[in-house]
Order: C-alpha cells, then structure tokens, then sequence
C-alpha cells in the first residue's frame, strides 16, 4: 500500500479537514436589520459582521474584521480590536479592552461584576467594582467562563492564553502568557498566574495567591500558598538508589506488586507462576491503578536549573516542601501498567534529552559507581518509557 510520510501528521490532516471536511460559515461583513447599534459606534460596516440581535452601545470601538455573533451584548466604550470575533449570546460589559484575534465562545461573560462585599451592621454591603478587564492578542475563551472586572485597576488575561469552558476568573486576577486553563477552574480575586503556567481540570486557587511561570497544577488539586515557578517533580522508575542497574529489578517489584493487589481471585487469576511477561499483560488487561506503598516509592527528582542536565537532585517524598516551598507535599503516587509511550514529548520541558545521547547527565559516558553525585547515575534514557533512537 502507498503511504505518505509527512513530519507533523496532526496538522498534516488538519489541513485535509479544512480542505474536504466541515467549513466554518464565511466572514460576511454587514449589519443585520434587527442589530442595534448606538449612534458613535466607531466601525467600517464593510469590514465588520454584527449579527441579528446584538447590541453595541455607545463608545464601542471595532476593528475591522471583528464579528459580534447573534445576541451578542457590547457595552459602552468596549474596544475589540482587530479579527476577535463573539461567538453567539456572548458578552462584554462597559469599558472592557479586548486585543486582535480574541475569540470569545458562547455564553462567555467579560466585565461582570469582581464578588466583592463587605460586612457591617448585619448585612452584606456591596463593594462596588470600577475597574476593568483586558484580554490580550490571540486569546480564547471557553462557552459558559467568566472573568469579573477589577474592583480598581484591571483584570488582566495575558496573550495567547487559552481559556476552557465553564471556567470562573475574579476580580484583580492576572494570568500571563501562553497558559492553558482546563473546564471548571475556579481563580479567586487577586491571584497572580505566571507565563506558560499548565491549569488542569477542576483547579481551585485561592485568593491573592502566586503561581510561578511554567507551573503545571494537576487535576483537582487546590492552591492556597504561593507556588515557585519552573519546577516539575519527575518520577523516574528505578529504585530509590538511582543506580541504573536497579531499573529493571525494580519495574519488577513494581508489577508483581501491582498483581498482589488485584488478587489470586482477581480477574488475572493465579499470579504465583507467571514470568514478567505474562505478569505484565495481566495486569494492563485487569486495568488496576494502585496506590504505592512507600516502601516501594520510585525515585522523585528535580532540576535546580531545567536546562542543566547535571543540576539534578533528589527529592525526599516525605518532604516535598524542602524542594519545593511550604506547604508542599506528596498526596500519593498511583501506578497502572500502559503501553501507552507516557513520555512522548518530554523533549519540551527537558530540552537537552536528545542531545546529550547515551551519556549520563553529569556528561560521562558511563555510570561511574565512584562519584556520588546523582546526575552520575542517571541517563536520558531515565527520563523516558520509550525505546532508545
């Protein structure tokens, strides 16, 4: 059969997709009869598409190629700059900046009111809320999020970060570039978000907290302290000596333990007399997650410097917080048996994993059981499940 090979086969059948598959409608710049659009508005109507139902107050400011979608509300003196478009039934309220390429899905709020209240004489007084929201250039924002505006000052979305669905940004937040936020985060008011920061589903952050540029927050988990930047935890499979001999040994344990948890009775049956093969398979087919005793904990490792292969160092599991600033700590480690490459593109956040070849991370050729130092001990190949290039 013929085949062809391309270097990026994602985008390569994107560009089938946007060729053969589904077409978005084409932008037609125009103003429905049933849009209502105050006097001043400052637009070019054959550069701009705003839909039945919208309406766009006094002051509004719009870029051309801009479209506001169907039911749309833009309030007075809003700027939306160059190619952003608003997806149906979504909103933008007073004085809110949005940059070029800004796409809003629908049901997103912009510019609601920070939940901002103060107690006295019995009863809840509301705080009013004068600040305002900028979304940077080349922004998305899920169906359904919302970002409340500043009680003073700005919140502020920076660019090219991308926003899920269902996603509730407070008042005074500020998220750098680049950053990625999953469904059904919650970022409580005057919480700062680094550069190329990782939010995982269903994260809740607390108030006035900082998060450090290149963070990765895992799915569910709650921030109350602030989090140093750059830093990743890594799990690499080997015993806790780090020696490169003790690797297989400990894949082993590790999967006959796994075996021990699913049981004689278990849906692998009698386990007693399997090799690691047949122990193997019966684990992934049972599709057991097991949380590790500590006993049997993996190595955990860090980089004092991402970029230095030979900066890594040993993290005590029972003291996160010694690597990684207090109120750290280490919940569980869960294992499962895949055959999925786990570690496909790890290049990106170790940049060296190539280049560096066969060598140790301390840059020997060989393991050199006479230097003590970690990185001695350790190769690129720690760093990944997948067969050697």
């Amino acid at each position: 059969a013929s085949c062809i090979e391309v270097s990026d086969p994602s985008r390569s059948f994107e560009k089938i997709v946007e060729t053969y598959g589904f077409q978005p409608a084409p932008f037609a710049p125009g103003v429905h009869p049933s849009a209502v659009v105050a006097d001043g508005v400052k637009f070019d109507p054959a550069q701009v598409c705003i839909g039945p139902n919208a309406v766009i107050e006094s002051g509004v400011e719009l870029g051309d190629e801009v479209e506001v979608g169907p039911g749309c509300f833009v309030g007075r003196n809003v700027v939306i700059g160059k190619g952003s478009r608003l997806h149906a039934n979504s909103t933008v309220h007073a004085e809110c900046i949005l940059g070029e390429n800004v796409f809003l899905h629908s049901g997103a709020v912009i510019g609601a009111d920070g939940f901002g209240y103060e107690f006295g004489n019995g009863r809840h007084r509301k705080v009013r809320q004068a600040g305002i929201v900028q979304i940077d250039n080349d922004v998305e924002i899920g169906a359904g999020s919302t970002i409340d505006r500043a009680r003073f000052g700005r919140t502020w979305i920076g660019e090219g970060t991308k926003i899920d669905n269902l996603v509730q940004i407070g008042h005074n937040v500020v998220i750098g570039k680049h950053c990625i936020v999953v469904a059904c985060t919650a970022i409580a008011g005057s919480a700062v978000i680094g550069d190329y920061v990782v939010i995982a589903a269903q994260v809740g952050i607390a108030g006035h907290v900082h998060v450090g540029s290149q963070s990765t927050l895992a799915a569910r988990c709650g921030v109350t302290r602030d989090l140093p930047g750059g830093q990743t935890l890594f799990a690499l499979l080997c015993g806790a000596d780090g020696t490169q001999g003790d690797a297989t040994g400990y894949q082993t344990r590790l999967l006959y333990e796994v075996l021990r948890a699913i049981g004689p009775s278990g849906p692998a049956g009698d386990v007693s007399h399997m090799d690691v093969m047949q122990a193997r398979a019966a684990a992934q087919d049972a599709e057991v997650k097991l949380d590790l005793p500590q006993w049997l904990y993996p190595l955990l490792v860090t980089f004092t410097d991402i970029d230095d292969p030979s900066s890594v160092q040993r993290v005590d599991p029972a003291n996160l917080a010694a690597s990684f600033g207090p109120g750290i700590r280490l919940k569980r480690i869960t294992v499962e048996v895949t055959d999925d490459d786990v570690t496909t593109g790890i290049e990106k956040r170790l940049r060296w994993r190539k280049s560096i070849g066969v060598n140790q991370l301390s840059g020997d050729r060989f393991e050199d059981f006479r230097k003590p130092e970690l990185a001695a001990h350790l190769s690129a190949y720690s760093f990944s499940t997948e067969h050697p290039e």
